[in-house]
């Protein structure tokens, strides 16, 4: 829960980072994976395209907030996750997340 969503970005911002300091992040195939579940799923639980995630989060949270201060460096590291889940799940023989999405969303 430390590292959730990249918030190591954000905690900059918010002088945390000693206390986040404690918790070590392992970039790896199970923090890529959480991160993206995370970033395609809205407040209300609705499936959304990790472009439309970022912009409601840019939206609630206002241009000023520590969200939007840290949001050049959380937008580069969840489109790399993306690209890393994504090619993970074509290796495996699996649909891509946003295909996976449409599916969800057009039931």
């Amino acid at each position: 829960m430390a590292h959730h969503s990249g918030s190591r970005f954000v905690t900059v911002f918010r002088r945390l980072q000693a206390e986040l300091g404690e918790f070590g992040f392992v970039e790896c195939p199970v923090s890529d994976a959480l991160t993206i579940a995370d970033q395609t799923v809205g407040p209300h639980g609705r499936s959304v395209t990790l472009d439309e995630r970022m912009r409601d989060m840019l939206d609630r949270h206002g241009p000023e907030s520590p969200n939007a201060q840290a949001h050049p460096q959380r937008e580069a590291y969840f489109r790399a996750a993306f690209r890393r889940v994504t090619m993970r799940l074509e290796e495996a023989g699996a649909a891509e997340p946003c295909e996976l999405h449409r599916r969800a969303a057009s039931t």
